[in-house]
């Protein structure tokens, strides 16, 4: 009986601080949670989660600053293309 009670204490305070989140990794964990406990917020998490997605060279990701992805590929094809 405890355990079920701390998860909807614990599921009621994601879903009433869901709002505040700005953070990506967090948004990330509470939609995640939200979903394993099949909330009614799950929804409007996961739409919050996509819509805070960056998208650049045809990559999404999240993350705080913008992503220099040319110069990592460039690496990267340059790394894999002296092994083969």
């Amino acid at each position: 009986m405890f355990l079920s009670t701390a998860k909807q204490r614990a599921l009621g305070y994601l879903e009433r601080n869901l709002p505040e989140i700005t953070d990506g990794y967090e948004l990330a964990i509470t939609t995640y949670a939200l979903a394993l406990a099949k909330s009614s917020e799950a929804d409007l998490a996961y739409g919050r989660l996509l819509g805070s997605a960056r998208e650049n060279d045809g990559l999404v990701y999240w993350g705080r600053s913008i992503i220099d992805t040319n110069r990592f590929f460039r690496k990267l094809l340059t790394s894999v293309g002296s092994r083969v």
